[in-house]
């Protein structure tokens, strides 16, 4: 049965949970931010549905050519289902509108009766229940599987007749020739997944390309409120990547994009190291995406399924992933005794608070991290070091544009973009030549790269309060702009031998303790034992496996966080949210032992 609540419920209890006492510290969970997560779990579409005034949509015009159809009457199904322009479009003049860049798909619309697909979302309101789900790759509500409606409703058939309907639909062999005629993938002769996503403010999907198993089309129909216009400033988009020049890693900004207006169709081949999307996060306050979507499916094609296993991103991002570093390396001392006696520590009293240089606090220190696997250092720098800090960082975030789409924020003066984004996409500094090029604040995040993290000093401190000898292996100065950048979980990225992962992070911004509820991202979390980790990035609206522990650092200003990590454990940075108020500022770094 459908729980009655109203979208002020779900507000409420954001308010009563970030009233509680938040301690900025690490913690494990099974769940990327599970509090969260099992506060949302099992939502009505009522309770995480908004309604909004009209608003104007804005339309692009995209060259496009015809594919010709052969629909006859017969194939074609009944007239309440499909709308009359639809039905027309396909009998009198046989043509589908496919757009070749960046690469095919179709965008069909008012494909369905606009009385019977209302009754669909009003359905889908007051009968279903949406659960929330959010991993490395997305934040989403989503339903159960259209094809077990049988076990969420009493009775479907009087309850949700119009959702039965429409899956039959989708289910049936007229509609699957449709399908298979518009996108030109041949035959289709497997099952249907069919299910709702629901993406309220704050939602989205990552680059990915939908390759796996036996999936062959990815479609996507739209039901978001009919009397709500959408615009690009709404965020909500379907973002398609085009491939870069070295022909296998996706562009790192999309090449095209597709509002989601109502009873509008996205359909596209499912193709290994191609079929590259993304949904943008919803932005919008009060507007919420809706859509029923999924996958087509092939059985007999076992050329196509040999070339999935040889070509897929799944497979191809095994390969591995680093930054390249020559920094020199060197036996250290591993005794506390040791390194307190030692002169070196007189420059690193130069940058950082004495507290963590002090023998009784290097020992604590070194258990917490034997015995909890991490540990994170506030207040790390010394005042003198980061007094400047915060206010560039937030001058540099002002200069951020705000609303509709703009991939080239902050990619200026020394600061240049990261990908391929099925991987991540973020800021990294490098320092220009021309000094009057130079970023004030990458140099600041340079200047700490530099003078600790690189330094012999700091990899004795290091050895100290981890017990073992450890060498520095490589390091970077990070920006990740809101509603842009993220690093995701796979593979590649887990160590081959047992490293520490060691991150100054500077959350900017003027609402601190937003970044420490989770609802903005920005988090970085530490997965051993993945469930998707011998197959890339998740690719499936699947939550956490119950066996994979997770180790979640939120994002403080001028914090130090230490994380022992191994050959099962992979990392990634959360999403940064278009609501944050400022970047994720960092200067990360890699040591070995």
């Amino acid at each position: 049965m459908a729980m009655n609540n109203t979208m002020s419920t779900v507000l409420e209890e954001r308010k009563r949970k970030r009233k509680g006492k938040l301690e900025p510290q690490c913690r494990k969970f099974r769940h990327t931010n599970k509090a969260r997560a099992d506060s949302r779990v099992r939502k009505s579409f009522l309770t995480v549905l908004r309604h909004s005034n009209t608003r104007e949509t804005k339309t692009a015009v995209i060259q496009s050519h015809s594919l010709d159809l052969r629909m006859t009457e017969h194939d074609l199904l009944h007239q309440e289902v499909f709308s009359e322009t639809f039905l027309e479009q396909q009998l009198k003049r046989p043509t589908c509108q496919t757009i070749d860049t960046p690469y095919s798909h179709v965008v069909a619309k008012d494909v369905f009766n606009d009385s019977f697909l209302r009754r669909c979302l009003l359905e889908l309101k007051t009968s279903l229940s949406a659960n929330f789900k959010e991993t490395d790759l997305f934040k989403v509500y989503q339903t159960i599987d259209l094809a077990n409606l049988e076990e969420q409703v009493i009775d479907p058939y009087s309850q949700v007749p119009s959702l039965i309907q429409l899956r039959e639909t989708l289910y049936s062999q007229d509609f699957k020739s449709y399908v298979s005629i518009a996108t030109g993938c041949g035959l289709l002769d497997g099952p249907v997944d069919c299910s709702c996503n629901i993406y309220t403010p704050g939602c989205h999907l990552l680059c990915h390309d939908d390759v796996i198993g036996t999936r062959r089309v990815s479609y996507i129909l739209y039901l978001s409120e009919p009397e709500e216009g959408w615009s690009v400033d709404d965020g909500g988009q379907l973002e398609l990547y085009d491939m870069a020049e070295d022909g296998v890693n996706p562009r790192t900004n999309p090449s095209a994009s597709i509002l989601p207006s109502w009873n509008s169709c996205v359909m596209f081949e499912v193709l290994p190291g191609q079929s590259f999307h993304a949904v943008r996060e919803v932005t919008s306050r009060t507007k919420t995406r809706v859509s029923i979507s999924g996958w087509f499916h092939t059985m007999n094609d076992d050329e196509r399924r040999s070339r999935i296993a040889t070509m897929s991103t799944l497979q191809q991002l095994k390969a591995g992933y680093g930054i390249v570093s020559s920094a020199p390396s060197a036996c250290l001392p591993r005794n506390v005794r040791e390194i307190c006696r030692n002169k070196c520590t007189v420059d690193l009293r130069e940058w950082i608070n004495p507290e963590y240089l002090d023998k009784d606090s290097m020992i604590k220190i070194k258990k917490c991290i034997s015995n909890d696997g991490s540990v994170v250092l506030h207040q790390f720098f010394l005042p003198e070091v980061i007094r400047a800090m915060a206010s560039v960082f937030n001058r540099e975030d002002r200069k951020i544009v705000r609303g509709g789409i703009h991939y080239d924020n902050g990619c200026a003066n020394g600061w240049h973009v990261i990908g391929p984004p099925h991987v991540n996409r973020y800021l990294v500094y490098s320092c220009p030549e021309n000094y009057q090029e130079r970023s004030e604040a990458g140099e600041m995040l340079e200047e700490i790269r530099r003078e600790v993290f690189v330094s012999i000093e700091f990899c004795q401190w290091l050895s100290a309060i981890f017990g073992r000898s450890v060498t520095y292996k490589r390091s970077q100065s990070r920006r990740f702009r809101p509603g842009l950048d993220y690093t995701l979980a796979f593979n590649g990225n887990c160590p081959q031998i047992d490293e520490l992962d060691v991150t100054a992070c500077f959350a900017a911004g003027n609402e601190p303790l937003t970044w420490l509820t989770g609802d903005v991202g920005g988090f970085t979390c530490f997965d051993r034992q993945m469930s998707h980790k011998d197959e890339g990035p998740a690719d499936v609206y699947e939550t956490t496996s119950p066996d994979s522990t997770l180790t979640s650092v939120s994002p403080v200003f001028n914090s130090l966080s230490i994380v022992r990590i191994d050959g099962k454990t992979s990392s990634f940075v959360k999403f940064v949210s278009a609501f944050a108020s400022g970047s994720r500022w960092d200067v990360t770094s890699r040591f070995v032992s």
